[in-house]
């Protein structure tokens, strides 16, 4: 499962790219929100790192469309964004984001944060219960 980057900047998301990549992650990007959904949609990413700031829909309200769709609610969101005072910080917090990271950062941190919350594989789903379980002979079931 690969990592979804969200951002309007052709350096920006070059530079994620780049440091993701040499970190060993897949890696797939989308300059606009549209554009993101129809990726998820279609692939659904591990971890998602999106900008705010966004042309036509902020990141924010990329995120609100996320948790509130079953399929996606659960993918875990991290802005890297230009927006560092503390109420732009806690606003994305607020609005379910896993994380914040502030431009410029480090490629140590960015890395860091990335392996908190990205799992290579799909959330694990319990096994379906099977109302009748087969008699195996041997066991210390009574047969009829």
């Amino acid at each position: 499962m690969m990592i979804l980057i969200m951002d309007d900047e052709p350096m920006a998301v070059d530079a994620l790219r780049t440091i993701l990549v040499n970190a060993g992650f897949p890696v797939r990007s989308a300059a606009s929100c549209a554009e993101a959904m129809i990726i998820i949609r279609n692939e659904k990413p591990s971890l998602i790192l999106a900008d705010v700031n966004m042309p036509h829909r902020s990141g924010i309200e990329f995120l609100a469309d996320l948790k509130a769709l079953e399929a996606t609610k659960d993918i875990p969101v991290i802005f890297v964004s230009a927006l560092s005072r503390k109420q732009d910080i806690q606003a994305g917090l607020d609005a379910g984001a896993a994380d914040y990271i502030v431009k410029p950062f480090s490629y140590d941190d960015l890395v860091e944060r990335v392996r908190k919350h990205y799992s290579p594989q799909p959330p694990h789903k319990p096994a379906e219960e099977h109302p009748h379980t087969p008699h195996v002979p041997g066991s210390n079931e009574a047969q009829i």
